[in-house]
Formats: C-alpha cells, sequence, structure tokens
C-alpha cells in the first residue's frame, strides 16, 4: 500500500520548475488562525482541519512566505471568509509526516502514516503553498472505520502545532531569502535531472 508518492515531486502548476519544489522535512507550516477556527483558547481543535480529505488543507512554508505574501495571499481571503484573524500557529513538517495510524487489514495490523505534506500551487495560489491530506491506507479504509481514524489523526494533527500566537511575533524571511530558497529549488531540480541521466 503506497504512502504520500505524492510528496517526491512538486505539483506546481506551471511545473517542476517552479515554486520551491518538494516540502523538506525540516521545514516549517503555517496554519493561519481565524474567528471562525476551531480552537481551545490558544490551541488548535481538531475540527479546525475540514480539507484532509481529498489533500486540500491549505498551509504555508514558512521559510518562502514574507509577511506581506501572508497579509495578501492568506489573511485578506481568509478574513473575507472565515472573519478576523487571531493569529498563526506552526507546526514542523518532520513531526507532522511521522503521525503514524496502526491498519489492520486481512487479521495482520500494520502502521501507516497518517498525514501527507506536499508541495501543491494551483493557479491563483502563492509559490510557498502547500497542502496536507490524510495518507492513502486511511482513505482506503471502510467508511466506519475510516471516520474513527480520521478523528484521532486529526486529534494528533492539532497536537503537533504551536499555541497560537499573533503574526507580529513570528520571524518572517525576507525577499532575499525567498530568492534563495527559489534558486537553491532549482538547482535541487537539476540535480535530479543529471542523476537521472547518468543512471539512464
Amino acid at each position: 500500500m503506497s504512502e504520500c508518492v505524492e510528496e517526491q515531486q512538486t505539483r506546481h502548476y506551471r511545473g517542476r520548475w517552479h515554486g520551491f519544489g518538494p516540502v523538506q522535512d525540516d521545514e516549517q507550516l503555517i496554519f493561519a488562525v481565524f474567528d471562525r477556527t476551531a480552537r481551545n483558547d490558544d490551541s488548535l481543535m481538531p475540527e479546525c482541519f475540514k480539507q484532509l480529505s481529498g489533500s486540500s488543507e491549505s498551509v504555508g512554508r514558512a521559510r518562502y512566505v514574507t509577511r506581506q505574501v501572508f497579509d495578501s495571499k492568506i489573511a485578506q481571503p481568509g478574513m473575507q471568509a472565515k472573519g478576523a484573524l487571531i493569529g498563526i500557529a506552526i507546526a514542523n513538517t518532520r513531526s507532522i509526516r511521522g503521525l503514524r495510524t496502526d491498519i489492520t487489514i486481512n487479521h495482520r495490523t500494520a502502521s501507516y502514516r497518517s498525514i501527507c505534506v506536499t508541495d501543491h500551487v494551483e493557479a491563483g495560489d502563492y509559490d510557498g503553498h502547500a497542502t496536507m491530506g490524510y495518507a492513502e491506507p486511511i482513505e482506503a479504509l471502510g467508511q466506519t472505520l475510516k471516520g474513527k481514524k480520521r478523528m484521532a489523526v486529526r486529534m494528533d494533527l492539532a497536537n503537533q502545532f504551536s499555541k497560537i500566537k499573533v503574526v507580529q511575533s513570528h520571524s518572517w524571511p525576507a525577499r532575499v531569502a525567498v530568492l534563495g530558497g527559489r534558486l537553491l529549488s532549482i538547482v535541487r531540480e537539476a540535480s535530479k535531472t543529471l542523476n537521472w541521466s547518468r543512471s539512464t
């Protein structure tokens, strides 16, 4: 049973040479919190992750999202649909990818990835956009068991995010740092192409 194959390559609508490439394990993810986001005081609640099915829960890649991009591409559209901006919560990609779920198939129980984190940029998105979604083993379950597993996964995921903090307290990257990340992604893709050519 495959787990998160889509993480291995960019899903930028303009192709692999655009954006910042696949999300790296050492990246941090930004979850914007609005007035109508499910939360308990300064913590996220599992119910706030409503778009995990279909791998469409939006997060920002902190390394590549400047304050200007956050305000124009995340905060302003979000406020129109979800009310006033409350703040942000941060999580580490490696920790999210490390979440596991035990699934029994044909009387055999195995541990599988719970959440996939994918570089996913569609027309109109900002280049530092990514999505989270349930891993395929969970989506392949029957409806009753799937519902139970999804709830457990959402609880685990909520625990991975930091306490909600005000936007001003976050260390937003400078534009030059984001440009450096863009150049590095091009180098990584060129290296992959070169290695592939050598192996054929």
